[in-house]
């Protein structure tokens, strides 16, 4: 009974997660259910079984995703309707509820009232114990029964707002917007226990309010809005909000609940700055400093070219204005936020890097900030496809067919590119020292002979087919040519320098050096591990208190960089003192020069020990930097 429950709930929550998103790499659901692939596929069996009961739905893997196919909408209803089996949010709810309203019940009823196993109850009560513990409460657990002590009003509220807000995590907001009403999101049971203690029924008015209420006036996610409306109903059952509560039950319009709203009683002001349209102070001077150093980060960047305009500098505030006390977020968007743009943080590594950088300057305490990182991420990836599609850009394109052929490709890149100026010209034709004057020049054959910084080789089949692929070689051409030469080549910055670093041992401070790595973008994860595995096979200890570490090839490696870590107190490294680790990064030969420079001066031992004692980030690179 135990194992059929916990495979029926997971693969339920996978259903749902399916439902929702369309359309998941099934790796995405292997690593967030912890299941293995063969786990996977029986689970996608059984599914398949318990849908085609249903009607026109199935589940669809192939090579590398898994895709929902059927009306979406008639699944959540017919899933609403099965009232047979309580997902765990839900038995929560019940087993709380009952204890609320009975003060004391035993564990067989509730095994017997929720079809349940001993051991599933046992996990139930065990998470339930943990929600309570946030108000300093526990169950009280023995022979007799289970009891709930006395909750205050308060508690009460929270702990429910707690398990709810699980549930519609769960959920997910795609289906709390298709189910549209509030009795269609949980059993019937569930429902009517709530309507009956909590009035649960005055969500549908209050959500439609704050819709209207915010569609013009700020910017709040669907998430944000459903999570507040449960919130503020919730909190409408204190006794200290009875009045208001008669009053919701009686008007119409949304001016007049956003009057009443703003004097509702909580303990968590339930996230009603939506409606006070006001951050406290330190808030709204953390947004303008933030703002004012990607600004800054950007432009340097650029090397003073271009700079975010005041729109995209508006709709950032706005954006973070309104996200800023999210405590509730979907891990399967920050998961398909990370699949969908961990190429473009590749390319646009510096971007990345810079927004990273100051939202965890001023906002690394938020619950959200891996999710605001990525969000604002795509607002500036946004304002650079803008200014490359407004900007009068000058195109050259070269083909080695007739000009019938070079005209076709002019006008494809003239539709997409409508304010750039396009010329073009035969292979036969090219004078490279003109191909310098434009900022793109693309050609359907081979020219790297000439060694262009702003050359592209597309084939003519890939020049002329969807253009958002070709847009997309483009952008990434024309980023690298702005942010340039200097930038791409600066292998040692002073943001790689770190200094009074501490570590256990030398592997500690090897990963050290790698994660340092793959955070300025040189790396991914999997070098980190050739590191160790190198150190493991040969030592990369040189004397003088240096050791350097790097991989065992140039896997995993994105670009050259080289990265300085100091340590104060020395590292044992198999009884040698090492107070310096240089962590390597190679995919060339351009970091040659500076590991040359580093290796010549690091012999000089009067100079090591000064810098031993003499640490700073501007003296590492006017000694090793050229």
């Amino acid at each position: 009974m135990g194992f059929q429950t916990m495979k029926k709930e997971r693969q339920l929550r996978i259903l749902y997660t399916l439902i929702n998103y369309k359309n998941i790499e099934s790796k995405v659901i292997i690593n967030h259910f912890d299941i293995s692939d063969k786990t996977l596929n029986r689970d996608l069996e059984e599914i398949n079984d318990f849908l085609q009961k249903l009607g026109n739905f199935k589940l669809l893997l192939n090579e590398t995703d898994i895709k929902f196919i059927g009306n979406t909408e008639d699944i959540l209803n017919y899933l609403q309707l099965d009232d047979k089996f309580l997902l765990k949010e839900e038995r929560l709810l019940y087993i709380l509820l009952t204890l609320l309203r009975d003060q004391t019940t035993t564990k067989l009823q509730i095994i017997d009232d929720l079809d349940i196993s001993a051991n599933i109850l046992e996990d139930d009560l065990e998470e339930l114990n943990g929600l309570l513990k946030k108000y300093d409460l526990k169950l009280l657990i023995n022979k007799q029964g289970i009891k709930v002590p006395e909750i205050n009003k308060n508690s009460e509220i929270s702990i429910l707002i707690d398990i709810t807000t699980k549930y519609i995590l769960f959920k997910k907001v795609y289906s709390v917007l298709k189910l549209n009403k509030i009795e269609k999101l949980f059993s019937n049971y569930i429902y009517n226990f709530l309507k009956n203690r909590y009035q649960i029924n005055v969500y549908n008015k209050i959500f439609y309010w704050l819709i209207e209420f915010t569609s013009n006036q700020i910017n709040v996610s669907n998430l944000n809005l459903i999570i507040l409306a449960i919130k503020i109903t919730y909190w409408l059952n204190h006794p200290k909000n009875k009045k208001i509560l008669d009053q919701v039950e009686k008007i119409e319009y949304y001016n007049e609940f956003v009057t009443l709203a703003k004097d509702i009683y909580s303990s968590d002001d339930i996230g009603l700055f939506f409606i006070k349209q006001a951050l406290d102070d330190d808030s709204n001077n953390k947004i303008k400093s933030f703002i004012k150093d990607l600004n800054q980060d950007i432009k340097k960047l650029f090397n003073n070219k271009m700079a975010l305009s005041d729109e995209m500098n508006e709709r950032i505030i706005n954006h973070i204005s309104s996200n800023l006390f999210v405590e509730n977020v979907d891990e399967f968007i920050i998961e398909e936020y990370s699949r969908n743009l961990d190429s473009y943080k590749i390319k646009y590594k510096e971007l990345w890097y810079f927004i990273e950088k100051n939202l965890k300057k001023y906002f690394n305490d938020k619950k959200n900030i891996n999710l605001l990182i990525y969000e604002i991420f795509i607002h500036v990836l946004v304002w650079f496809d803008s200014y490359i599609y407004e900007k009068k850009l000058k195109f050259l394109t070269i083909c080695i067919g007739g000009m019938g052929q070079s005209a076709m490709i002019k006008n494809h890149l003239s539709s997409l590119y409508r304010n750039a100026v396009v010329k073009n010209i035969s292979y036969s034709m090219i004078n490279k020292d003109k191909l310098k004057n434009f900022d793109l020049v693309i050609s359907s054959i081979d020219i790297s002979e000439t060694n262009l910084d702003n050359l592209i080789v597309m084939p003519i089949i890939l020049l002329l087919s969807k253009k958002n692929e070709i847009h997309k070689i483009i952008s990434e051409k024309l980023y690298e040519n702005l942010v340039g030469e200097k930038m791409k080549n600066e292998i040692l910055k002073k943001d790689n320098i770190k200094i009074n670093q501490t570590a256990k041992n030398k592997v500690e401070a090897i990963k050290q050096c790698g994660q340092l790595l793959k955070q300025l973008g040189y790396v991914e994860e999997s070098y980190i591990d050739s590191m160790i595995e190198r150190e493991k096979k040969f030592s990369v200890y040189i004397g003088n208190y240096l050791a350097i570490p790097h991989g065992m090839d140039d896997k995993g490696v994105i670009k050259d960089g080289i990265v300085i870590m100091h340590y104060k107190n020395p590292v044992d490294y198999d009884s040698n003192p090492v107070n310096f680790f240089i962590g390597i990064a190679a995919k060339s030969d351009k970091h040659v020069d500076i590991l040359a420079n580093i290796a010549e001066k690091m012999m000089e031992l009067e100079l090591v020990e000064d810098l031993i004692k003499n640490p700073s980030e501007d003296r590492f690179l006017q000694e090793f930097n050229f």
